[in-house]
């Protein structure tokens, strides 16, 4: 992967409960969302690699469609991760968190970094970058697309050459193909 990937004021809202009792367990106050979705994932992984025994309750208000490209799910995992590790006091570092968000799915770890970056890898090598304001219309069709087709689709090319930041920093805009 070799690819920007760019903050936007589009966000689903989380609200998180500590829980003594160890349970985790989530609220649709919006659109339902799969039981077992990223952020019920997320709030076990962190749970089982930090061995709290707390738990928590999570609401989750969903703005940003699935199956849309925006990394809603990925962005919502992020964020579980980010609060929990906070509430439950686990003090857990940004580089043990990033590691855990890999394991979730290769763009949480952008949503830790919570800013614009230069993606390569799996989506576990970032860096930082500034980019020109811009404007953006947002279109999904009705029917989603699943990353992990996408990207398993033999009609993906993958004999593309590599692309470097100093060619995006030169024209961010006008800079390869999705």
């Amino acid at each position: 992967l070799q690819s920007v990937f760019m903050l936007i004021d589009w966000y689903d809202t989380l609200h998180f409960e500590v829980r003594p009792n160890g349970q985790i367990s989530r609220e649709d106050l919006s659109t339902p969302l799969p039981t077992d979705d990223l952020i019920t994932r997320a709030a076990r992984l962190l749970q089982q690699a930090s061995g709290t025994a707390l738990g928590a309750h999570i609401a989750i208000d969903k703005s940003i469609s699935a199956q849309a490209g925006m990394g809603g799910g990925s962005s919502d995992a992020a964020t579980c991760l980010l609060a929990l590790n906070r509430l439950w006091g686990l003090k857990l570092t940004a580089a043990q968190l990033v590691q855990l968000g890999l394991q979730l799915g290769a763009d949480v770890p952008f949503f830790l970094l919570g800013q614009h970056a230069w993606v390569e890898g799996v989506g576990e090598q970032l860096r930082p970058i500034s980019l020109p304001a811009g404007r953006f219309a947002v279109l999904k069709p009705e029917a989603g697309l699943d990353t992990r087709s996408v990207f398993a689709h033999p009609m993906l090319e993958r004999n593309t050459g590599l692309a470097i930041i100093s060619g995006f920093a030169a024209n961010p805009y006008g800079f390869g193909r999705n």
